[in-house]
C-alpha cells in the first residue's frame, strides 16, 4: 500500500522544498502511524517520501521509483527488516539503494547481524528524532557519492563506453575457454591462476584430455598485453585442441580409428612454420606445451621462450627443469627438444608467464623467479587450491600500496598440476571443489581471530591499500583504537594537531579518517570539511567517534562530509562492522575511480589497438581493384563500433571459379569479430590449404551447400567453443556468368537484372552450428552483362532507412534506387546507412558491363560500297535496297537480346514467321560460336548486317577473333540429319549446329580478310 503524505502543519525545522532532484525514500513498516511521522521527518529533510506496508509489494517501489533510500522497520507481518535487505541486496539493482534498519533489539549481536546482513546503519527503537535526521542527513551525503560515481560510466564517451563494454565481453569470452576447475581426472589434480593486466589476456592455459591415457596441457604467452594479444591468444586455442582442422595435438583424419599424438617438440615446430614474423600485425609468442600420462604420471614437455617450470617434491622442495629457448615465430627452424620427468604420488608440477615473475612493488622492485619460488614453498604443505589462494594472496602483498586495478604489469598466468596414484584419486577429496573462474578472490576473515563468535563470517573485499586509517584523538594515551586498528590488519597513523592531519591527509593517500574526541569541537563541520576537499582520496570514509554528541554539531558535520559516527563506548565488534561496511564503500569506490582512472589512462592504447583491430578486418575485406574476367564487385562495410562481427570475401578457386561468402558471427563488438575472424580465415583458406578440411568439397564439383554442410558438421563437432554463425556462400564463373548459391541463417539475395526489376535469389537454410542434420540447398543462377547480386545480411532488413521505406525490406529498397557505376553505388549506400546501431555491410557482385545493341541505317553510297564488297567477297550479286547494321558485344547473354532485336527489325519487310524463326535459329549458332571460341572478350564486338532484295534476305556476320578451319562452310553443308549422331566420323567437322544452318540456308559461306572473319547466310524470304 502506497500512501501520499502531506506536509506537517509545523516543524521545529522549516521544511525544504521538494523539487524533481529530491532523493526518494521508501518507509515500510505496519504502523501506520509511525509511516506518517516518519515521512513528515523525511520532508523536512528535502526526501520525497513512498510508503509501503510489510505486505506490501516494495521491490516493485523500488524498481518502478528508483528508491534512493529505504527506512525499514525491523519487525513486520511475514518477513523481517533483514530480510527485506538482502531480498534488495539479491536483487543486484543498476542503482545504489541506502538502507537503515529501525529495530527494537539493540542486543550487540541484533545489530551486528543487521550490518551484516547489508544494512548501512541501525537506528534503535524507540525513535530518537534527533538521531534519525542525523543518520538521513548522512545517508544523504553517501547517496549523493554513490550517484556521482555511477554516473561516471555514462559521462564517459561513447566509444569508450562501448570500447569497455566491448572488452568485458572479450574478456568473459576468454575466461569461458579455461578449463573448469571441478573436472578431476583419474590419477590427475590440477589448479590455475589467470589474471589480465587489465580486461583481456595475451595469456592463456588449457588441459585438453586426448584419450584414457594422454592429457595435454599448455600455458601460452603472446607478446605484448591488451587487444590484439588476446585475440591472438583466442586464435591459438582452436590451434592447440583437437580440432578436425585446425588442431595440432594430433595428426587426424576423419573416420580413422587411430589418431597419431604429436611429441611436444614437434606441436612447437608446426607452430612456428604457420606462426612466422612476417607483416605489421605478426607477434610471437612463447608456449610451454606438454603430454601427462594419466596411467604412470609421466610428463613430457617442450618450451619456446617460457620460464623454467617448478617442480615440487613429495617433501615440498623445490627445483626448476627445461631447456631455455626462443619463442614461437622468432627464427624458421628452432631446435625445440622435449623433456621428460615422472611425478611420484603428491608431486606437483607447476608453469607460469613472466608475468608472474615481473610484478613489481610500490617501489619498483620486481619478485622474480626466486621471489615466486619462496610464495610457492609458504604453501608447500597446503592442498592445491589453497597453495594457489596462498600465492595470490602473496602476489597482492607483494604489490601492496599500488592501485588495485594496476597490480601487475603484465598478465600473468599459473598452471599447476598435481599427480596422485588411483588409489587417492578415487578416496574422497576433504577439499570442496570450485567450478569459478579466476576473478579476484573475496578474502575471508576468520573471527575467531578477533575473539568474535565463530557463526559471525566477516566476508568482504579487503586489500592493504584500502586499510589506511588516519586516527585524530583527543586522548591518544586512553584510546583503545589504535591496538583494536592493527590487530585488525589496519595501518594506523596518530596524530592530535588538527592541523597535522589535514597536511597529512594532502600527502598520504588514506581511505578512513576516524575522529575520535571526548568533546567534539565546535568547528568539526569546517575540520570534516578540510580533511574531504584536501584529501588525495575523494572517497575517503569519515567516521566519528564520541560520546559527547551534540545534534547540531553532529549534523553540520554529516552535512560537511562525514559518513557515520558512532560512541566511543561501543564494543569492539561494533566498531569493527562498522568499520568493515566504511571499507566495503571505500573498495566499492576505489574499485570504481580505478576502473574509470584505467580506462581513460588506457584510452589511447585501447584505441590503438582497436584500431589495428579494425584495420586488419579493413585488410580482410575484398581487394576491389582486383577483378576476375568480367566479375566486377564493390564492398560497403559499416561497422555500428570500431570492429563489426560481419566479413565477407572474394577469392579464385583453383578451377577458375570465383568463390564469395558475407557471414555474420554470434556476439557482439570484439566478440563477434573474433569468432567471425575464426569462420573467415577457414572458409578464405581452404582454396590453397590443402590440410584445411573445406578444401575438399571445393576440389570436386562446387556446391556451395556441401560447404555449408561440412563446416556445420566441423563446428558442432569442435567442443572447445560455442561458435554460431549465419552467411551466404557461393560460386560463380567469371566468364559465362553462371553460379550457384546457399544461404544458412540469411535473408535471400537480391538480383538486380539490367532494366528489370529486383527479385529475390536463394533458398532459406538454418544457421550454421545449430543442428547437426541441418539441411542447405543450392540455388542457380545466370548472369547476363550488367547484372547485380546483392548479399548482406539481416542488419540491413532492421536498418531504420530501409524498415521505414515503403516495402520495408532491403529488395524492394534496393530496387527503388538505380544505381550507376560500382563506385557510385558504394558512396550512395555508404551516405544512406551512415545512421546505424548495427553493423552493416554488403557484397555487391556484377558480371560484365551491360553494353546495348548499336543500331545503323546505312546511307546510299555507305550501303554500295559494303554491297560490292560483299559480293567480290563471296562471288555473289548482293544489290539489296534495304540494309541496316547491328553491332553486338561478344556475351552470349546478348544473343537472346539481338533475337528479340532481329524480330523487331524484320518485322517491317513482310516475312513470315517461319522466315524469321530460320534467321534467329541460325543466327544463335553462328553468335554463339564466336562468343565461346572466337577468343574474343566481352568488351569487343561482332557486327551483323541484314540486306533484303526481292528474293532473298542476305546476313552477313563479321568478327576480327581467331580464324575458322578451312573449309567449314562447305564440310558443313555435305551433311543432313540423317548421320549417326553417336559416331564421331558420321558427326561434321564443324559440327551438328553448322550442319542445321547449311539446311536452313540457301547459301553459306564462311571467308577470312585482313584478319576480319566473313560469314554469310542467305534465306528465303518467302
Amino acid at each position: 500500500m502506497i500512501l501520499a503524505v502531506k506536509p506537517p502543519t509545523s516543524l521545529s525545522m522549516t521544511p525544504e522544498p521538494r523539487n524533481e532532484a529530491s532523493l526518494k525514500v521508501l518507509i515500510i513498516n505496519d504502523s501506520i502511524v509511525e509511516r506518517i511521522s516518519l515521512s513528515r521527518i523525511c520532508i523536512t529533510l528535502g526526501y520525497q517520501p513512498f510508503e509501503c506496508g510489510g505486505l506490501g509489494d516494495y521491490m516493485s517501489i523500488v524498481e518502478r521509483e528508483k528508491i534512493d533510500l529505504v527506512v525499514c522497520d525491523e519487525a513486520l507481518t511475514s518477513l523481517t527488516g533483514q530480510e527485506v535487505c538482502e531480498t534488495l541486496r539479491a536483487a543486484r539493482l543498476d542503482f545504489f539503494v541506502y538502507f537503515i534498519l529501525i529495530s527494537a533489539f539493540t542486543g550487540e549481536n541484533d545489530t551486528l547481524q543487521a550490518l551484516l546482513a547489508g544494512t548501512d546503519d541501525f537506528v534503535p527503537k524507540p525513535i530518537n528524532r534527533n538521531e534519525l535526521q542525523v543518520r538521513l542527513v548522512g545517508a544523504k551525503r553517501v547517496i549523493d557519492l554513490q550517484k556521482k560515481l555511477l554516473t561516471l560510466q555514462d559521462e564517459m564517451p561513447r566509444t569508450l563506453r562501448d570500447l569497455s563494454r566491448d572488452l568485458r565481453s572479450l574478456s568473459a569470452l576468454q575466461a569461458s575457454q579455461l578449463p573448469p576447475r571441478s573436472k578431476d581426472y583419474t590419477g590427475l589434480k590440477y589448479d590455475y591462476l589467470w589474471i589480465p593486466k587489465v580486461f583481456v589476456s595475451g595469456d592463456h592455459l588449457n588441459v585438453v584430455p586426448i584419450d584414457e591415457q594422454w592429457l595435454a596441457f599448455y600455458v601460452l604467452d603472446v607478446v605484448g598485453h591488451g587487444v590484439t594479444a588476446a585475440l591472438r591468444a583466442l586464435e591459438l586455442t582452436r590451434v592447440l585442441s583437437l580440432h578436425p582442422s585446425d588442431g595440432v595435438i594430433v595428426e587426424q583424419t576423419r573416420g580413422a580409428y587411430v589418431r597419431n599424438v604429436r611429441q611436444p617438440h614437434e606441436v612447437l615446430e608446426l607452430l612456428n612454420q604457420r606462426y612466422p614474423m612476417q607483416g605489421e600485425a605478426a607477434a610471437y609468442f612463447s608456449l610451454t606445451y606438454g603430454l601427462f600420462n594419466l596411467h604412470t604420471g609421466e610428463i613430457s614437455f617442450s618450451q619456446a621462450g617460457s620460464p623454467l617450470p617448478f617442480v615440487q617434491d613429495q617433501e615440498g622442495e623445490l627445483t626448476q627443469t627445461g631447456d631455455p629457448s626462443i619463442p614461437v615465430g622468432i627464427v624458421p627452424n628452432p631446435e625445440y627438444k622435449t623433456r621428460q620427468l615422472k611425478l611420484e604420488p603428491g608431486m606437483r608440477f607447476l608453469v607460469f608467464t613472466d608475468g608472474l615473475t615481473g610484478i613489481q612493488d610500490n617501489l619498483g622492485n620486481t619478485l622474480g623467479a626466486e621471489g615466486l619460488q619462496s610464495l610457492i614453498a609458504k604453501g608447500k604443505a597446503s592442498s592445491l587450491n589453497k597453495q594457489l589462494e596462498l600465492i595470490k594472496s602473496g602476489l597482492n602483498h607483494w604489490a601492496s600500496g599500488k592501485p588495485t586495478d594496476q597490480v601487475f604489469e603484465d598478465d600473468a598466468t599459473l598452471l599447476a598440476l598435481q599427480w596422485k596414484s588411483i588409489e587417492e584419486s578415487l578416496a574422497q577429496d576433504d577439499e570442496p571443489a570450485t567450478d569459478e573462474r579466476p576473478e579476484l578472490q573475496r578474502r575471508r576473515i576468520d573471527p575467531s581471530q578477533f575473539g568474535f563468535d565463530d557463526e559471525l563470517a566477516f566476508d568482504f573485499a579487503r586489500r592493504k591499500e584500502n586499510s589506511a586509517v588516519l586516527l585524530l584523538t583527543d586522548h591518544i594515551n586512553e584510546s583503545e583504537l589504535p591496538r583494536w586498528l592493527l590487530e585488525w590488519g589496519y595501518s594506523v597513523d596518530v596524530l592530535i594537531q588538527f592541523e597535522h592531519g589535514i597536511q597529512h591527509l594532502s600527502q598520504n593517500y588514506k581511505s578512513f579518517l576516524v575522529l575520535d574526541f571526548d568533546l567534539l569541537p565546535r568547528n568539526l563541520d569546517e575540520i570534516v570539511k578540510r580533511a574531504r576537499s584536501l584529501s588525495l582520496n575523494p572517497s575517503i570514509y569519515i567516521l566519528i567517534v564520541s560520546n559527547n554528541n551534540p545534534r547540531t554539531i553532529l549534523l553540520s558535520a554529516l552535512q560537511a562530509g562525514a559518513d557515520s559516527f558512532t560512541q566511543i563506548e561501543c564494543s569492539p565488534k561494533e566498531l569493527y562492522i562498522r568499520l568493515a561496511s566504511g571499507l566495503r564503500m571505500a573498495e566499492a569506490h576505489r574499485r570504481v575511480m580505478n576502473k574509470n582512472q584505467a580506462l581513460s589512462g588506457l584510452r589511447q592504447e585501447i584505441e590503438e589497438d582497436m584500431k589495428r583491430i579494425a584495420n586488419m578486418q579493413s585488410s580482410h575485406l575484398p581487394d576491389e581493384s582486383v577483378q576476375f574476367d568480367a566479375l566486377r564487385y564493390a564492398t560497403v562495410f559499416l561497422p555500428a563500433g570500431v570492429v563489426s562481427r560481419q566479413y565477407m570475401n572474394v577469392f579464385a578457386l583453383s578451377d577458375g571459379s570465383i568463390a564469395f561468402f558475407h557471414l555474420t558471427a554470434e556476439g557482439k563488438g570484439l566478440v563477434g569479430a573474433t569468432r567471425g575472424l575464426a569462420v573467415y580465415k577457414q572458409l578464405s583458406s581452404a582454396a590453397y590449404d590443402k590440410h584445411n578440411m573445406l578444401s575438399g568439397p571445393m576440389s570436386r564439383t562446387f556446391r556451395p551447400s556441401d560447404v555449408l554442410r561440412e563446416l556445420n558438421m566441423m563446428v558442432l563437432e569442435d567442443q572447445s567453443q560455442d561458435l554460431q554463425f549465419s552467411l551466404c556462400y557461393g560460386v560463380i564463373d567469371p566468364k559465362s556468368g553462371e553460379g550457384r548459391l546457399s544461404h544458412a541463417g540469411y535473408p535471400l539475395c537480391a538480383l538486380q537484372p539490367v532494366n528489370k526489376e529486383v527479385v529475390n535469389l536463394g533458398a532459406y537454410g538454418p544457421p550454421v552450428g545449430l543442428n547437426i542434420e541441418a539441411q542447405f540447398n543450392d540455388v542457380s543462377f545466370l548472369l547476363s552483362p550488367g547484372d547485380r547480386i546483392y548479399v548482406y545480411s539481416h542488419s540491413l532488413n532492421d536498418h531504420p532507412v530501409v524498415k521505414h521505406s515503403l516495402n520495408g525490406n532491403a529488395v524492394e529498397w534496393l530496387g527503388a534506387r538505380r544505381f550507376g557505376q560500382l563506385s557510385e553505388l558504394k558512396v550512395s549506400l555508404c551516405e544512406q546507412l551512415a545512421d546505424r546501431k548495427e553493423d552493416v555491410s554488403m557484397l555487391c557482385l556484377q558480371f560484365g558491363q551491360y553494353k546495348p545493341l548499336a543500331y545503323k541505317v546505312y546511307s546510299s553510297e555507305e550501303r554500295e560500297a559494303l554491297q560490292q564488297f560483299f559480293s567480290g567477297l563471296f562471288e555473289e550479286n548482293i544489290a539489296a535496297p534495304f540494309m541496316i547494321n547491328l553491332k553486338v558485344p561478344v556475351e552470349p547473354a546478348m544473343v537472346a537480346e539481338l533475337s528479340n532485336e532481329i524480330e523487331l527489325k524484320l518485322s517491317p519487310l513482310n516475312l513470315s514467321e517461319e522466315a524469321i524463326g530460320r534467321v534467329n535459329l541460325a543466327l544463335f549458332e553462328i553468335c554463339t560460336n564466336i562468343c565461346r571460341y572466337s577468343g574474343l572478350s566481352g568488351d569487343d564486338f561482332y557486327s551483323v548486317d541484314l540486306m533484303r532484295d526481292q528474293e532473298q534476305l542476305f546476313v552477313v556476320i563479321s568478327d576480327s577473333g581467331a580464324a575458322p578451319p578451312d573449309n567449314l562452310a562447305e564440310g558443313a553443308s555435305d551433311y543432313t540429319f540423317d548421320f549417326d549422331e553417336t559416331d564421331p566420323a558420321e558427326i561434321p567437322e564443324g559440327g551438328m549446329g553448322l550442319a542445321m544452318v547449311a539446311q536452313l540456308t540457301t547459301a553459306f559461306a564462311f571467308k577470312r580478310k585482313e584478319a576480319i572473319n566473313y560469314c554469310l547466310m542467305a534465306f528465303d524470304v518467302e
